[in-house]
């Protein structure tokens, strides 16, 4: 069970898509790190990743994980 908002996190990729519609994220690029993300769209990081995994389902994002530092 998740602990965020689902209407929520839906505004919040919907705050996105609007960004990434208006060129604020150039299609391609790597978008900021997730604690900078969530402070510009005044939510929480979980919230965040829920608005990514949402806008990453409708295919508006490709989601990877960094390569792990050594």
């Amino acid at each position: 069970m998740s602990n965020t908002n689902p209407g929520l996190a839906t505004r919040a990729a919907e705050v996105l898509l609007g960004r990434f519609r208006a060129g604020e994220c150039p299609l391609g690029h790597k978008l900021p790190g997730q604690t900078t993300l969530a402070l510009a769209i005044a939510v929480v990081r979980s919230t965040l990743r829920e608005a990514i995994r949402e806008l990453a389902g409708h295919g508006v994002l490709e989601s990877s994980r960094a390569p792990a530092s050594s």
